[in-house]
């Protein structure tokens, strides 16, 4: 059996760095989507239990033991071979792009259109221009909160 181990540990150490690297890159990257996968199996099967439904709490089991095992791969399965429908009118490249275009779309408009005020009482006119107005009927107790929070907004404002 050490003669075993001697080997093993010979045979390891023969490899080289960047073969080692990658093995322990893959052992990890494996250990992390089965634990990913199985969280979520497990997430389901407490849905399943908590709505009262069959789900993977009961189907797909090994001869009556744990059920719902096989779920995560054929969740994988089903995304491997999904198959993406292009619209037939699309332009393609732009369709295909889409994806790594929608950052660069969300940061541009992220972008004010509006000239920034520097003076201290603009800003505080803003702020309140930019608060929403609600139409409700508010009793004394409400009234007052929400003065409160006004003056707390004031104050605030004046700080900064």
């Amino acid at each position: 059996m050490s003669g075993l181990i001697n080997d093993t540990m010979a045979f390891w150490a023969s490899l080289p760095d960047i073969l080692r690297s990658t093995f322990w890159i893959l052992v990890v990257t494996v250990v992390l989507i089965l634990s990913v996968a199985f969280t979520t199996l497990w997430e389901r099967k407490v849905i399943g239990w908590m709505q009262l439904r069959r789900g993977p709490n009961r189907v797909g089991s090994i001869f009556g033991f744990l059920p719902g095992i096989f779920q995560p791969f054929a969740d994988v399965i089903k995304l491997l071979v999904k198959e993406v429908v292009i619209p037939a009118e699309a332009n393609k490249v732009l369709f295909n792009k889409s994806e790594g275009l929608e950052p660069a779309i969300l940061a541009k408009t992220d972008r004010p259109a509006t000239k920034l005020s520097t003076s201290q009482s603009e800003t505080q006119a803003l702020a309140k221009a930019d608060r929403p107005k609600a139409k409700t009927k508010a009793n004394g107790s409400a009234r007052k909160f929400l003065t409160e929070v006004d003056r707390s907004e004031d104050e605030i404002l004046t700080l900064t």
